[in-house]
């Protein structure tokens, strides 16, 4: 729906469907509705939420360039579980769980520049610049440097291997051989 007193007056939109088995809530106001029809430019705030991931936008959208450019901040319980609601399912196992981003955001063509950027996943907090860009073969380009004070590798390993329940046995402390499940990466290609 879309609610539009006149062309220089706030517009006022929601909307709600179901994306992929989730429900998808939208809610967004253009200030200024008549940029839009004569190509110019207009603040524009949008909130998405859905189970997997919830996203604020707070910027301004150029009618004429098509960019976008302005705040973002999206957060989930789940990066896993947002990875496969978009099409990239990762196997079980730990790890890749609450995530939170927030950025500076320039959008344009198929490219997307974050910087400022404050990412946080799981145990990890990382600042730093990216740049996003959608590649013709449908894969994602990650490409740019963050820095994080520590990185901890515990949460995506394997639980330690159990000694016997009785006896006394001890289990091995030696690192675990076990593969770590990266396929979730599969989707996009990186030069971080």
């Amino acid at each position: 729906s879309l609610s539009l007193a006149s062309l220089d007056q706030p517009a006022h939109m929601t909307a709600a469907l179901d994306y992929r088995g989730q429900r998808l809530n939208l809610d967004g106001t253009i200030t200024k509705p008549r940029a839009v029809m004569e190509h110019g430019q207009t603040p524009l705030n949008v909130r998405l939420q859905a189970p997997p991931l919830m996203a604020n936008f707070n910027g301004a959208f150029n009618a004429q360039s098509g960019a976008l450019q302005g705040q973002l901040a999206a957060n989930g319980a789940s990066l896993r579980r947002m990875l496969s609601w978009l099409g990239t399912p990762m196997d079980q196992g730990a790890g890749f769980g609450a995530f939170n981003v927030s950025a500076a955001m320039l959008h344009q063509d198929q490219n997307t520049a974050l910087t400022h950027l404050t990412l946080r996943l799981d145990s990890i907090q990382a600042t730093g610049n990216l740049t996003l860009t959608q590649l013709p073969n449908g894969r994602l380009s990650v490409a740019g440097a963050l820095t994080a004070p520590q990185i901890d590798l515990n949460t995506y390993m394997p639980p330690p291997a159990q000694g016997a329940q009785a006896g006394g046995v001890s289990a091995s402390t030696a690192w675990s051989t076990a593969p770590l499940d990266l396929t979730g990466l599969r989707a996009l290609d990186a030069n971080l």
